[in-house]
């Protein structure tokens, strides 16, 4: 990045999920997923995802821009878990990734 370049990070908004839902799609494509691999689908599937996470899973996303540009974003969220959901309490264990 040049020197000259103001970046911004900022908290995206629920107009922005498209945005968010190409970029999971870019990671995939990234860890040497094939598009044939991927659904057809996958942009309604992966706006839906975003919905029920934002909803359940206190889904946060946030986006770099340089000079007004989007060149990056990251989320984040709870995890849903390997054990049958709500079995502790909230204040004993809470998992999340990026």
């Amino acid at each position: 990045m040049e020197k000259n370049q103001n970046l911004t990070i900022r908290e995206t908004t629920i107009s922005e999920d498209y945005l968010l839902a190409q970029h999971f799609y870019k990671l995939w494509l990234d860890n040497n997923v094939t598009p044939n691999s991927i659904r057809a689908d996958w942009l309604e599937v992966t706006i839906e995802f975003i919905a029920k996470a934002r909803q359940d899973l206190s889904f946060q996303a946030w986006v770099a821009e340089a000079d007004n540009q989007v060149i990056a974003s990251a989320s984040c969220q709870l995890f849903a878990g390997l054990y049958p959901p709500n079995f502790f309490k909230p204040d004993f264990r809470q998992y999340g990734y990026i």
